[in-house]
């Protein structure tokens, strides 16, 4: 200090006066009492539970939708299935129909496979598999359009009309000197599939026995009896299985004839063991109708006697309605004949009534007169 006051030539600060104490007098200390018993502590409060630490958050697990895989597969198979029913009409598309529970097990093993990613989260996708769905119909049925184009439309038709004219051509070229014969039509009906179409149907020969042949066989007439009537259908019957048709179903009859008084004939044929009956058996088969002039119609005599039975039942309803209608008149009268009667006791009650009064009025005129001649 005093080097730093010489430095800058300042005086030296005089030095600070010491202070003398006196001494502190003897006290004297009582003696200590006895130590008072401190009161028991409080029980110390339990330490707080530790915390757990918290968990680290996991990470986002991939969402994997479960259909989308199985959609793409099924569109690319059923695009390819298309295109070859497309290009080879023969294809049988019903077999793809019958293997379509195999979407279920395709959709099941992606289900599986992706359960087994633990770090991916499943999702079903309903949406693919709705429109899945959806596409695999359409297309489909889509694809059936040429099918049925060619089993059920013009083609059929086509195929069928000319099979129809072979056979017409065929049974006239064996019938065309019978006089008998009036007229011979044919009705075909082919039963194609996928696997058959109208374009393999060009002859007779390429019918087969699934296909429905009706023939339809008018006689000309007029005949005796059933007998000749059958007489006359058996050469028909053989041209007609000489064209080589398989079990035709035969409607032979007379045509309309001009005259009522002549009976009309029919015979109806199905099957081989028909086809193959003798004259007495054919005779069996025939239905003889005769014209009935009240119903203005050829009837068998069990449509004759059930027509009958019917119009007794009608004559008899008829009868029956006639005499409730009756009655019912009757009554009508009647409630009117009591009505009139009710009147008419009225107007007697009435009429008397009057008389009573008139009579009263009488007897006391009477009495006033008497009254008034007495003296």
């Amino acid at each position: 200090m005093t080097n730093d006051a010489e430095k800058f030539g300042m005086p030296e600060a005089p030095a600070a006066p010491v202070l003398e104490l006196p001494e502190a007098p003897d006290i004297d200390v009582p003696e200590a009492a006895e130590p008072v018993e401190a009161a028991p502590a409080a029980p110390e409060a339990p330490a707080p539970a530790p915390r757990k630490a918290r968990k680290a958050p996991e990470p986002p697990r991939k969402v994997r939708r479960v259909g989308t895989s199985t959609m793409g597969v099924l569109l690319i198979l059923v695009g390819i299935t298309v295109c070859l029913a497309l290009m080879r009409p023969g294809i049988d598309l019903t077999l793809f129909l019958r293997l379509s529970p195999l979407v279920l097990v395709a959709l099941g093993v992606e289900v599986l496979i992706a359960a087994r990613q633990k770090e991916v989260r499943l999702k079903y996708d309903f949406a693919s598999m709705i429109i899945c769905f959806l596409l695999v119909v359409m297309v489909l049925g889509a694809s059936c359009v040429p099918i049925l184009y060619a089993t059920e439309g013009p083609p059929r038709t086509a195929a069928e009309r000319v099979v129809e004219q072979s056979l017409s051509d065929a049974t006239f070229a064996q019938l065309k000197s019978s006089k008998d014969v009036a007229n011979v039509s044919y009705h075909i009906s082919l039963n194609l599939s996928a696997s058959r179409t109208a374009d393999q149907i060009k002859t007779p020969d390429d019918l087969l026995p699934s296909d429905s042949v009706y023939v339809d066989v008018q006689l000309s007439g007029p005949y005796a009896d059933e007998a000749a009537f059958a007489a006359a259908c058996r050469p028909v019957i053989e041209a007609v299985l000489a064209t080589g048709v398989h079990d035709p179903r035969m409607n032979i009859r007379t045509q309309e004839l001009s005259s009522t008084t002549d009976p009309h004939y029919m015979l109806s044929l199905d099957g081989p063991y028909q086809l193959a009956m003798d004259a007495e058996g054919l005779v069996r088969q025939v239905e003889k109708s005769v014209y009935v002039p009240d119903a203005r119609a050829y009837m068998t005599p069990e449509d004759q006697r059930a027509w009958e039975e019917r119009e007794s039942w009608d004559n008899h309803q008829q009868e029956l309605d006639e005499m409730q209608r009756q009655a019912e008149e009757m009554e009508m009268r009647a409630a009117e004949a009591e009505e009139r009667a009710a009147e008419a006791e009225a107007r007697a009650a009435a009429l008397e009534e009057q008389l009573n009064s008139v009579t009263a009025a009488l007897d006391e005129a009477e009495q006033q007169l008497l009254s008034m001649q007495e003296p």
